[in-house]
């Protein structure tokens, strides 16, 4: 593990191991195991002095209640115990006193891990943490989210050797898709599996299946290196992204493809299986062992605009397992080609939008209208999308129209309470994204005020307002 860790060079991870060394010395004074079982109803704390906390039955972190595991605490599973986050909260964030660990009491025989309950509400925050030797380090039982935000946030951790490292599906939109950011995944046999989830910055060694069959996911900025598969989906692609990952040196990379963009696929045995039509492109594409491509099925598949390590059309055929070389199989159609690395090249070049307008806050009347505008400087055109508190807006609604543009019109304003449970009162703001990367523009709020002209508040003022205010006034309105 050293061995990742120095890889990546001085930083987060290097500390992190010397925190974990400082934490096993201070453990190594402990007198023995705090043993644990059954719920926790309130608010409670493991803590160092404690370490280890060995589970000899199921732990269930029930409503209201948050479990705490302070830095450098070591939690022990006995053969087949859950932590089980009911409808509580786990916060597990180690720091400089030491990561957290969670591990099987017996390798062998092995415990099961953390399971967050998520149509309960449950959440879960793991940061700077090790998972070993587990059957479901992380494992999330679906479906629907209450939560505004993602249920399980995992950060700068290592999962190893586990049958699944994080398993399972949340339910909800984008903005309530598990996030999975700077993290080490090594000898699982699935690393992440299932879909709802945003993975980025991440590194897959030696598992052997890294990315495992998923629907509704992003998988941006990861290295893969020496799995017997990177990144499987099961062959409709859907709304899964690739986006400039580094996939190199194993047996597949990436199996019935979904959307692929500024990728490095080299070094493996096999490059890309392709058997739907989706958006493989601006990819560097060669020196696979086997193949670079390979068709699956008997539908012709459009793969142009990749570097394919050569411009030569016998070389990038030779390449390519298609119909040419299998009877009743479709073609690859890989016309025009890049005649050079993709980041090389002005057909797949792009940066990072920056928002150079920032969306103003504004105050109106109900019944008013109000429009809000973002502008930003990219190369590689990008997506909209408005949000409303953090919330993606619908892509459209009558009084919205479409949020996937520069401009968000709001006509008419809805006064508080117009709409059950909704005003159009909040912070607004805008998610910038193209294949390079995204931006959030600042928020603008939005102040909806009662106009006081509009007596009967039907969003027009005219003459029925002034008989709705004699009547009330008649009637003795103070």
């Amino acid at each position: 593990m050293r061995a990742f860790v120095e890889a990546f060079g001085p930083g987060r991870r290097v500390l992190v191991v010397l925190a974990a060394a400082f934490a096993g010395l201070l453990a190594s004074a402990a007198p023995g195991a705090t043993l644990v079982c059954g719920p926790i109803n309130a608010n409670t704390t493991w803590d160092l002095a404690g370490s280890p906390y060995k589970l000899t039955c199921d732990v269930h972190v029930l409503s209201g209640a948050i479990l705490t595991i302070d830095p450098g605490v070591t939690v022990e599973f006995n053969p087949g115990t859950t932590l089980v986050v009911q409808d509580g909260r786990l916060v597990a964030e180690g720091g400089f006193a030491g990561v957290i660990t969670f591990k099987s009491f017996d390798s062998t025989n092995k415990g099961n891990g953390v399971r967050v309950s998520v149509p309960t509400g449950a959440t879960a925050s793991i940061k700077q943490a090790d998972l070993m030797d587990l059957n479901f380090a992380v494992q999330l039982m679906c479906c629907g989210v209450p939560n505004a935000g993602p249920p399980v946030v995992i950060e700068n951790c290592t999962f190893s050797n586990n049958i699944y490292g994080v398993q399972g599906y949340s339910g909800g939109t984008q903005s309530q898709w598990v996030t999975i950011d700077d993290s080490i995944f090594v000898g699982n046999i699935y690393a992440i599996d299932s879909a709802d989830k945003f993975v980025s910055d991440c590194s897959f060694y030696s598992n052997t299946n890294a990315i495992f069959n998923v629907e509704r996911m992003t998988i941006q900025d990861c290295i893969f290196q020496a799995n017997d598969t990177a990144i499987s989906t099961p062959g409709n692609g859907y709304q899964v992204e690739v986006l400039r990952c580094s996939i190199t040196n194993n047996n597949n990379g990436i199996v019935r493809a979904p959307v692929v963009r500024r990728c490095t696929i080299t070094g493996n045995n096999v490059g890309v299986l392709m058997s739907i039509q989706v958006p493989v492109e601006c990819n560097d594409i060669h020196s696979n062992n086997v193949a670079n491509l390979q068709i699956q099925g008997s539908v012709s598949l459009n793969v142009g605009n990749n570097w394919w390590g050569t411009t030569s059309t016998s070389a990038i055929d030779a390449g390519i397992i298609d119909g040419f070389d299998q009877t009743g199989l479709g073609f690859a159609q890989y016309s025009p080609v890049l005649t050079g690395p993709w980041n090389t090249t002005s057909t797949c070049m792009c940066t990072t939008p920056s928002v150079t307008t920032q969306p103003v806050s504004q105050t109106v009347y109900n019944g008013q209208t109000v429009t809000f505008t973002v502008a930003a400087s990219f190369v590689g055109a990008p997506t909209y999308q408005w949000r409303r508190n953090g919330v993606n807006l619908p892509l459209w609604s009558p009084r919205f129209g479409f949020s996937n543009a520069a401009s968000l019109t709001i006509n008419p304003v809805a006064k508080p309470g117009s709409e059950p449970n909704w005003t159009d009162a909040g912070t607004y703001d805008c998610v910038i994204t193209n294949v390079c990367g995204s931006t959030t523009s600042n928020g603008a709020a939005l102040t909806v005020n009662i106009c006081g002209a509009d007596f009967d508040q039907n969003s027009t003022v005219d003459v029925s307002d002034i008989f709705a205010f004699l009547a009330a006034w008649f009637a003795g309105c103070p």
